[in-house]
């Protein structure tokens, strides 16, 4: 099922999530891959929230190198609009998705440059496509989202705490 309106993208998103990502870059020395998992929560305390979060190991291909990267997000439904936004860990917010014509895609500008995000669903994973340009940076990043519907936490080895994959 590919989600068409706020609600049902809102309601596809809880559970685990294996990621897939590339980084392909202007600059060299920038582009990496990266394989982990992501959890998206719904709120104990707010109906209307789901809380995302993320935990990789990226590969710079260039020099060779590894890192352990970690992102926290929140999804909020405004019910009253009928929309879906992006926020912050801290709850500040990122960009508000747009559902047209079976687009989704959000917007937002850090520093000086852009990041257009572009959505796209199909039954059991989905895929973020970020553009980002401007003067600091210049490079598209494409994250696979595959779904592990039936798989636990302990099953796949990961340990979460206050929500958050450690």
């Amino acid at each position: 099922m590919q989600p068409k309106t706020a609600k049902q993208v809102f309601d596809f998103f809880p559970g685990i999530w294996k990621i897939a990502r590339h980084v392909t870059a202007k600059i060299s020395k920038q582009n990496a891959i990266a394989y982990g998992y992501g959890l998206f929560t719904a709120s104990e305390i707010n109906p209307n929230l789901v809380v995302y979060s993320e935990k990789v190991a990226i590969h710079y291909l260039q020099s060779n190198t590894t890192h352990i990267g970690k992102q926290q997000y929140q999804y909020l439904y405004d019910t009253a609009e009928a929309s879906l936004s992006k926020h912050l860990h801290n709850g500040n917010l990122l960009y508000k998705l747009n559902l047209l014509n079976g687009q989704i895609d959000g917007e937002h500008v850090c520093m000086q440059d852009s990041y257009l995000s572009n959505y796209i669903f199909e039954t059991h994973r989905f895929r973020i496509i970020y553009t980002v340009d401007g003067p600091l940076k210049c490079y598209r990043i494409t994250s696979i989202y595959t779904s592990m519907a039936g798989k636990t936490l302990t099953d796949l080895g990961i340990t979460i705490a206050n929500g958050v994959i450690v």
